[in-house]
């Protein structure tokens, strides 16, 4: 069994004689500034600090495992005692417009990541051998095992929201974004970005009552990572539809239909099958959910 090859004995004694006792004293902070130009119009400036400490997996996978919380990318990875918290620095620039039947907040980004946590290529020679051997065993061809390090890595972009009130009764609203992340130790594109997408919708409001349809747009994603074997994907768009009722003032009952044109597409931050003797290939993406309908009640007290 694995456990029992040189290779596996060697990073279990590895880890274990290992000082595994970690502690990370992190502080956030965020600064936002409100100009109000007129009465339609305001500008906001904010600045932020945001940290996070190695997951679990990140830290203590000590044998090559594919991982999983939102990875899932096929690579198997080993963990990193020593990594530092991600410490994040970020403006953000925006606008507020609130005209009589139009309203607007664009939004600017720029992320500055120290420290982001990513798999890189492993250097490991006992995690490497592992897994090549593993795969003379069982007749497989698992890439060589990453390792989770701390790189450097910047994210920015661009999101809006939006509505356009035509009378009392109709109404458009709708949302756009843009995400782009990169690192900046060499030149690749981070894993699992979203890409760029928007959402239109067409909205009909009575006093107790109200329906919306929408259409959501994705683009292709063709910015993908390399280190992570990340497949692109194309763009796709489907079409919701939903409608609720203000029953009584404290209970309300809303229904609707998702993906009504039971589009088939791939969703670019949706996982990868690895499950074998499936109607899916094993590394091919999970598709898209197809028409999924939905019943909810609130009732408040």
């Amino acid at each position: 069994p694995a456990m029992m090859m040189p290779p596996a004995m060697m990073l279990r004694e590895s880890f274990n004689n290992a000082d595994r006792k970690k502690t990370d004293n992190n502080v956030d902070a965020v600064v936002k500034l409100r100009y109000k130009g007129s009465d339609s119009l305001s500008y906001t400036l904010a600045l932020g600090r945001k940290n996070r400490a190695a997951s679990y997996q990140e830290r203590y996978l000590w044998l090559p495992m594919q991982s999983t919380g939102g990875l899932a990318d096929g690579f198997t990875y080993t963990g990193n005692i020593g990594l530092d918290s991600e410490v994040a620095h970020e403006i953000e620039l925006g606008l507020d417009f609130n005209g009589s039947n139009f309203t607007l907040s664009p939004r600017l980004f720029y992320r500055d990541v120290k420290d982001y946590i990513q798999g890189t290529p492993s250097s490991n020679t006992s995690a490497v051998m592992l897994v090549r051997m593993m795969n003379m065993m069982n007749d497989t061809n698992n890439p060589d095992p990453l390792e989770f390090n701390n790189v450097d890595a910047s994210l920015w972009g661009f999101d809006m929201d939006w509505a356009w009130r035509l009378d009392s009764n109709w109404s458009f609203s709708g949302l756009v974004n843009y995400v782009r992340g990169k690192r900046e130790d060499i030149g690749d594109d981070l894993y699992r970005i979203a890409p760029p997408n928007a959402t239109v919708g067409l909205n009909y409001d009575q006093s107790t009552w109200s329906a919306r349809i929408e259409s959501v747009l994705y683009s292709k994603q063709d910015h993908v990572s390399q280190t992570n074997a990340e497949r692109q994907t194309a763009g796709y768009g489907i079409v919701n539809l939903s409608a609720s009722w203000q029953a009584t003032s404290a209970l309300q009952l809303a229904a609707g239909v998702e993906n009504l044109l039971d589009k088939e597409y791939d969703n670019h931050i949706g996982g990868y099958n690895r499950v074998r003797n499936s109607d899916i290939a094993v590394g091919q993406r999970l598709p898209g959910y197809g028409i999924n309908g939905f019943l909810r009640m609130t009732y408040e007290f």
